[in-house]
């Protein structure tokens, strides 16, 4: 914050983006060592030096509001945190992405044995799974969790950083509302910085496939989307090969 007031001023500089865009992270930090004063902050709970209570109050009573009306007997009628339906639905994918990147739903023997996958061909669009083919087909729902299963995808089949990204941004132009270029980069930037590759969720999850109505089995499906590409490929390969080798013979006689 202190380098953006520097160099432009902060309203000149947040004027120009759309608050959409724009990260609270990168403004304040989260609060560290929190102390016992920091531990109570519900409705009713009592200070351990005046012994009078937190009530909540409406903004128009915040002015007159008095001390003496915080008494251990008080009762207020002011709401305070009311639910909202989907007010947390961006928290808690964030979050199950977040755990995913980092390994803490995998096993350990399997995590260590899909990491150590690599394939040294780029595998073409033709091979590609029907969800990963329904993600690049454009999205209205569940669009963040579908870039991370784009960009793990991707990268476990031969592509390169730089075609993934290519790839990531048409795609993006085809979602209805689009993602933030802010947040494709950031994401971008964060899988770049990983030191071992990491897989899409399992065919299995219902979370990134199903509930977003992405998946449409067929004969070929199986554990992950991975999985798919790479045996459709190689099936494809091992005839084209076979082929190759029976015209061989049979030009040499």
């Amino acid at each position: 914050m202190d380098r953006i007031v520097a160099v432009e001023g902060g309203y000149s500089f947040l004027s120009k983006y759309n608050i959409k865009d724009i990260s609270p992270y990168e403004f304040v930090e989260i609060e560290k060592n929190w102390g016992q004063r920091h531990l109570f902050r519900m409705p009713y709970s009592f200070n351990e030096k005046s012994w009078l209570i937190s009530i909540p109050i409406k903004l128009s009573e915040l002015k007159s509001f008095e001390p003496s009306r915080a008494t251990p007997d008080a009762k207020s009628d002011a709401p305070f945190l009311v639910n909202k339906d989907g007010e947390a639905i961006e928290l808690v994918e964030e979050a199950l992405g977040w755990a995913h990147r980092v390994g803490f739903f995998a096993p350990k023997k399997i995590q260590e044995t899909e990491l150590k996958r690599k394939l040294d061909v780029k595998i073409p669009e033709e091979y590609f799974p029907p969800c990963i083919k329904n993600i690049l087909n454009g999205l209205s729902d569940g669009k963040k969790r579908s870039l991370f299963t784009l960009v793990t995808f991707l990268s476990n089949v031969g592509w390169t950083f730089d075609e993934i990204q290519e790839k990531v941004r048409e795609w993006n132009s085809k979602n209805n509302p689009k993602l933030s270029e802010r947040y494709i980069t950031t994401q971008l930037k964060w899988y770049a910085r990983q030191v071992k590759p990491l897989m899409p969720y399992n065919c299995g999850s219902d979370e990134y496939y199903t509930s977003i109505g992405i998946c449409q089995k067929n004969e070929n499906c199986g554990k992950n989307p991975v999985n798919y590409a790479v045996s459709l490929y190689m099936k494809k390969f091992k005839e084209i090969k076979k082929d190759k080798i029976k015209k061989r013979r049979v030009k040499n006689g």
